[in-house]
């Protein structure tokens, strides 16, 4: 390789920073919520079967990127990663539930309401 140096064309950004986008919309919400109850019913069944869990992260950022492509949509990119979050979120509070209410089992806890035990699980969502 030689000294010289080579010119490198400037990267323009995928999204135009100067243009205003939605990116929370009924079509991110859809997606979102039909993602998460696909793949925590997936990841629900994995955790009870096999004792593990894994994130939905990456196959929703796949199939939501998929989605966007057939279905021609223009800020593809802002949606997807709004659309990734739900689902995320979802597998993470099935994890907290998978793992906590058995320990609650094991441990011969008996006297916990629905609320004390609801509320972990939820925060472990978020």
């Amino acid at each position: 390789m030689s000294d010289e140096t080579r010119s490198i064309p400037p990267v323009e950004p995928v999204l135009d920073p100067k243009k205003d986008y939605v990116e929370i919309n009924s079509y991110v919400v859809f997606w979102g919520l039909f993602y998460a109850a696909i793949f925590t019913l997936a990841v629900g069944y994995l955790c009870l079967k096999i004792g593990q869990t894994v994130d939905a992260f990456a196959p929703v950022s796949v199939l939501a990127m998929g989605t966007a492509v057939i279905l021609k949509r223009q800020n593809a990119f802002a949606e997807t990663v709004h659309i990734q979050a739900i689902a995320s979120s979802s597998t993470n509070t099935l994890a907290g539930a998978m793992f906590f209410l058995p320990a609650l089992y094991i441990w011969n806890v008996t006297d916990v309401s629905f609320v004390q035990m609801a509320i972990p699980i939820i925060l472990g969502g978020v």
